[in-house]
């Protein structure tokens, strides 16, 4: 059986790294797959689908802003699509404006969580997101629409 994959969809070099390096420290059993645009981030989840490892995809892990297509618009693009749209995602920002909050969550965000300040606090916050929903969540088989 594969180990649980996470999705990271950062676009910003120093975010993305302190991101993977935390991860990394607190569950190096959890695979992380690192994608820099919304655009690619698609691709990455159609490849996983067209080889049948779907499965294997616990969360996807999204900044908001993004160069091209936004966080919230991938997002939109996944909840339409029928076989991934309960995918779970996470949207990790910087913006704590009331406005992205809310169309994260009516787009169909599982959370939003803000990016913290220090990476002792990051290490706390990817520790209790790769626990919550690589271990504790119980997601439908396949992640079937």
């Amino acid at each position: 059986m594969n180990p649980p994959l996470i999705l990271l969809v950062e676009d910003d070099p120093l975010d993305a790294e302190l991101m993977l390096a935390a991860l990394a420290e607190t569950h190096p059993q959890t695979r992380v797959e690192l994608v820099t645009t919304a655009e690619s981030a698609w691709s990455a989840i159609d490849q996983l689908r067209s080889a049948g490892r779907l499965s294997t995809l616990a969360l996807v892990l999204l900044d908001l802003k993004l160069p091209g297509m936004s966080g919230c618009d991938l997002l939109r693009c996944i909840r339409r699509e029928p076989g991934i749209r309960r995918i779970p995602v996470v949207i990790l920002t910087t913006s704590l404006e009331p406005r992205d909050i809310e169309e994260c969550y009516d787009a169909g965000a599982n959370s939003y969580l803000v990016k913290p300040a220090t990476f002792a606090e990051l290490l706390e916050l990817a520790e209790r997101v790769n626990r919550y929903w690589t271990g504790d969540n119980r997601r439908p088989p396949g992640n079937a629409a």
